[in-house]
Order: structure tokens, then C-alpha cells, then sequence
């Protein structure tokens, strides 16, 4: 049986949550060795869900804009392992082999979750010229989607901040791809539905990671949506994993596309 979103939490020893917790993601837990950092976009900027360890609750936190400035005032910086859902790495032309590794990943059906063609010389276009942009993506062999295009400030706002050096620490993620992986390869409905959000949160609380009584309460929903919090987890959930070593980069043999680093020195990767 497929729990709800109300009931489908914890399955094993839990902490309860300070106050300090729910307000800034907690110093304390942030300087622990074991500390991982999952980190999804919003429409009110960034969500990041700390967390340290299987049978622990995730600390939710919100973030008007992505810096590691902005980590450390929510006392978030000393994560062991960050993952975050955004491309990091732009080819000039082209497709990210990377991406469409992703999609390769994914059973049919579910593929398009992961966007394709986001490239460096759309950001030029930013941030309201998209009859421009998609001219331009045209003229480079494939247009871009409105969806697309929405997340593109997001783009530019990491590509602002990280720098190569950075990419030790902070990884590129899909959380389509981890919860594939936790679900054995079986198609999952979409995120946005109360179905595909329930069976996502069993996965979490399967692999160790489950929600405090009242996550869905914590955020105005005009800020961050139910999805945003659940693929935030499902991202802690993978940086733990790459800190662990149980993750790696997804192979890119045989697929086309641009691979290695980008003009900004970048690495064009998806972990997973």
C-alpha cells in the first residue's frame, strides 16, 4: 500500500527538531563529518534539506538565492557532500552528453523530465528575451523550450558561484534519476501528483531518510511546493551516498554531446 503524504514518515530512530532547526537548517548538525546537503530550486529561490545519516530527520531550509556566502549564514557551508538539482556546465553548442545519459537512465515515457539544450550563450539572453534565445538555440540545431528557459536565471545564478575548485564538494544531480535508482527501475508516476510524491517519500523512508511530522506545513506553498522538499531529501539523500562512495558520475560511453569541461573549466557531470 502506497502511503500517504501525512503518514509516509520515519521507519527508524528520529530526532526531534529544535526550533533552531526549522529556522536555519542548525550550526550544530552543520559541522558534523556525516552532514550532507540536498539542494533544489523554488519558486522563492533555493530549498536545502540538511541532513546527517540514516534514521535522522532532514532540516529544511530556505534560500533566497544560491551563493556559498548564503550557506554559511544559514550555518550551512561545513557540508561534508552538497548535491543540487541544476546543470553545472555549459557547452557552447550542443547537447550535455551528461543529459542525455540521464535521460538513458530513465524507463520511456518519464525521459523528458530532464531537460536538454541549455547552453552557455543563452544566458546572454537573460532575463527576458526569449523570442531571441530560442532564435538562437534554433540556429544552433535545437530550440529552446519554455520550461527550459523558466529555470535558466536559476542556471546562471550557480554558474555565477561555483567555480571548478567547488566541484569537489558540490555535485550535479537529477533527483529523477535517484529515485529511479531507489525504485529498482520501475516507472513512477509524476512528482507533481499526490501518487508520485507518496511513493517517492516510501523510497526516502526505505533508504533511511524520512520526513518530520509536518514538513508539508513548514513553507508557504507559493514559495516551495510539496516536490520541491521531496527532491530536496531525495538530493541529501544522494550527496550522502557520493560521500559514502556509493555513487559516482553517469558513464557517458556511447552517447554524443558535449562531455568533459566546459569553457569555464566545469565539469559537464551528472551523479547518479
Amino acid at each position: 500500500m502506497i502511503p500517504s503524504i501525512e503518514t509516509c514518515l520515519v521507519r527508524g530512530p528520529r530526532r526531534k527538531l529544535t526550533s533552531r532547526d526549522k529556522r536555519a537548517g542548525s550550526q550544530a548538525i552543520a559541522t558534523c563529518t556525516t552532514f550532507t546537503l540536498g539542494i533544489d530550486g523554488c519558486r522563492a529561490g533555493w530549498i536545502a534539506a540538511g541532513w546527517y545519516g540514516p534514521g535522522s530527520v532532514p532540516a529544511f531550509t530556505l534560500l533566497r538565492n544560491f551563493t556559498f556566502d548564503r550557506l554559511r549564514d544559514a550555518g550551512l557551508a561545513h557540508a561534508r557532500q552538497i548535491a543540487i538539482d541544476i546543470p553545472i556546465g555549459l557547452p557552447e553548442s550542443g547537447r550535455r552528453a551528461c543529459d542525455l545519459a540521464a535521460r538513458s537512465a530513465l524507463p520511456p515515457g518519464t525521459r523528458s523530465r530532464v531537460f536538454l539544450d541549455l547552453r552557455r550563450p543563452l544566458l546572454r539572453y537573460l532575463p527576458d528575451d526569449y523570442r531571441s534565445a530560442n532564435a538562437w538555440g534554433k540556429a544552433d540545431g535545437k530550440g529552446l523550450s519554455k520550461q527550459a528557459w523558466f529555470i535558466l536565471p536559476k542556471v546562471a545564478e550557480v554558474d555565477a558561484a561555483v567555480t571548478p575548485a567547488d566541484q569537489v564538494l558540490l555535485r550535479e544531480v537529477h533527483p529523477e534519476v535517484i529515485f529511479h535508482r531507489l525504485s529498482a527501475g520501475a516507472p513512477l508516476p509524476s512528482k507533481k501528483t499526490r501518487l508520485g510524491q507518496g511513493i517517492r517519500l516510501e523510497l526516502l523512508a526505505d533508504a533511511g531518510l524520512a520526513l518530520a511530522s509536518g514538513w508539508e506545513r513548514q513553507f508557504l506553498r507559493r514559495d516551495v511546493q510539496l516536490d520541491d522538499l521531496i527532491d530536496a531529501a531525495g538530493c541529501a539523500l544522494a550527496a550522502h551516498r557520493i560521500g559514502e562512495g556509493q555513487l559516482r558520475a553517469l558513464p557517458l560511453g556511447g552517447f554524443g554531446g558535449a562531455s568533459g569541461r566546459d569553457g569555464r573549466g566545469l565539469a559537464m557531470e551528472i551523479w547518479g
